[in-house]
This record gives C-alpha cells, sequence and structure tokens, in this order.
C-alpha cells in the first residue's frame, strides 16, 4: 500500500521540474535559482494559488494564465515569471521561479525575490504612507519620479538618465540607464518621502554621493496602465510630453498634452498615424480619434487600471 504521505512531496518535485525546465519558454533564457519554502506554508492551496495571482499581478507582469489547477505564471519583455501551490495536508508548499532573457539577470533576480517576498507576507513590503512621486533636486541635477503601486520608474537630467525598479518599505531598488552606462541602485527614503540617500555601482565600485531632496510634487495625470480597446497600454508622462506603449502590433505613443487633451502620433508596426485622446477629468478613462488609412476613427477607448 501506498504512503499517501508522500504524495505531496512528489507533486512538489514535478513541480520543480516544470518550473524549472519545462514552463520557460524563452529560446537560450537561462534559468535562474528559484526559491523553494522547504517547510509549508500555513495557508491553504486555494488560498496560496490566489496570492500568487496576486503576486503576479502586483509585479506587473502580463499574460497571466493557469498552467494547471496548481501553478499560475506571467510574463513581460525579459522574462517569464511562475509560482506553484501543492498542497501538504492544510498547508502548502510554495515554489516561485523566474527564467531571464540575457542581459536582464538583475532585473530576473529582483522579480524572483519580490514575488517570494510577497507570498510570504514580508513586513518590508508594508508601504510608506506616502508616495515618492514628485520632483527632486539632487547630486545629479533635477530628477522626477513617478511611483504606481510598488513600481518606480523616472528620469534625471544628467546624460539622459532615467531609472526602474521596485519600492519595497521606503527603500528602492533597480537600475539607473545614462548614455555612458548603467548600473544598480538603491534609494532609501525618509519616512515622509521628502528625501532620499543612495548606493549605486558603476564600474566596478559602490558609491553613496546620490541624494536628493522634494522640490515639488508632480500630478500623475496621463500617467498609469490602461486596458484598451487595443489591449494594455502603459502610458508615461513628463511635464506636458506623454509617451509610452501599448500591446498590439508593437504600439506605441507620443504626444504633448494640453489639459486633458493628448495630441500626437502613434505607431505601429502595419503603419502610423495621428492621435488625439480626452480624458476624463480624473483622468481614469479616455476617449479617442485617430487617423489611420484615410479616415478618422473613435473607437480607441481605456480605463486606468492603475
Amino acid at each position: 500500500m501506498k504512503n499517501s504521505s508522500h504524495i505531496p512531496i512528489f507533486k512538489f518535485l514535478i513541480s520543480f521540474f516544470l518550473l524549472t525546465y519545462v514552463i520557460p519558454s524563452f529560446s537560450q533564457t537561462p534559468v535562474l535559482p528559484g526559491w523553494h519554502s522547504m517547510i509549508p506554508l500555513n495557508m491553504s492551496q486555494n488560498t496560496c494559488f490566489n496570492k500568487a495571482v496576486k503576486a503576479l499581478n502586483a509585479a506587473d507582469l502580463d499574460d497571466i494564465r493557469t498552467q494547471d489547477n496548481w501553478t499560475t505564471s506571467g510574463i513581460n519583455n525579459y522574462l517569464r515569471a511562475s509560482i506553484s501551490c501543492v498542497s501538504c495536508g492544510d498547508k502548502t508548499l510554495v515554489d516561485v521561479a523566474v527564467a531571464g532573457a540575457n542581459g536582464r539577470i538583475n532585473e530576473a533576480v529582483r522579480m524572483r525575490d519580490f514575488l517570494k517576498d510577497y507570498m510570504l507576507g514580508n513586513p518590508s513590503n508594508n508601504e510608506l504612507p506616502c508616495t515618492i512621486t514628485g520632483t527632486y533636486q539632487t547630486t545629479y541635477k533635477k530628477m522626477r519620479l513617478y511611483q504606481e503601486g510598488n513600481r518606480v520608474y523616472g528620469t534625471y537630467e544628467h546624460k539622459d538618465g532615467r531609472v526602474e525598479g521596485r519600492l519595497t518599505g521606503n527603500v528602492f531598488k533597480g537600475m539607473w540607464y545614462q548614455s555612458d552606462g548603467q548600473g544598480e541602485l538603491e534609494l532609501t527614503f525618509s519616512n515622509d518621502c521628502r528625501r532620499f540617500t543612495s548606493n549605486y555601482y558603476d564600474k566596478g565600485k559602490w558609491y553613496s554621493d546620490w541624494t536628493g531632496n522634494r522640490i515639488a510634487d508632480i500630478d500623475i495625470g496621463a500617467a498609469g496602465t490602461y486596458n484598451t480597446t487595443y489591449k494594455k497600454m502603459r502610458l508615461y508622462q513628463e511635464g506636458n510630453r506623454v509617451y509610452g506603449t501599448y500591446d498590439h502590433k508593437d504600439g506605441r505613443i507620443e504626444g504633448r498634452i494640453s489639459g486633458n487633451v493628448l495630441k500626437g502620433m502613434w505607431y505601429q508596426s502595419n503603419g502610423q498615424g495621428e492621435l488625439e485622446f480626452t480624458f476624463s477629468s480624473d483622468f481614469k478613462s479616455f476617449t479617442s480619434k485617430y487617423f489611420d488609412k484615410g479616415k478618422w476613427y473613435t473607437d480607441w477607448k481605456g480605463t486606468k487600471i492603475n
């Protein structure tokens, strides 16, 4: 007679194999060391699965789908992440696996750690009672940061600088990019979200001279993620400049906003044309008119989801 207590461990080993070697589908994609809860977590399999879906959404992954009744996965432009929940009595074993595209290993490691912390309910995930969105006077000129959930991105006026990453508690971890290089970045914000200190990596060394003080708040305006007629769209706003991408035929837009009206251009793999978005007063939705193949259309609509 088979010992039923071995079944959850057997399923867990199968999930590890699937997540590590089968599910990742990027060609020549390095598979990172996963994270596996060696001690079952105090939650049901159903609770674990629902939390896994929320974790992938919180990580801003797309195409979130169920691989079977206990594994869910999501992707973005450079990696695939999967979370498996395996029943172990009234508790659950959890497995997190991430496959990162070549050249984006640091981002993939951060994604793995973010998903692990989310599943564990790590206290460090507690949000600040304020947003770090704002304009900062920094060691490397003026910086504008935008926060959407725990995701942070922005630009600074030094060698076409930009940053992107995630905020956990009062610590931002991500990457800086400039015309002359890139590197890892960690910014630690004060509890009132008005100041930050740093650690950043450049040319083989860590530095801590990058500091900043907020000098103005920023109205997010059009910035955000939208569900639209032509799939998901991500918009970014810097002053009156708005740009972004959408998941339809490699779509992107760019233009200028005045009041609640954005005028610019759309670009896709099959063409381009003029564009005008009219946003609601709270910037939670938009209607449109756009020019394509000699005609104006008005069917492109969107609703902000974060």
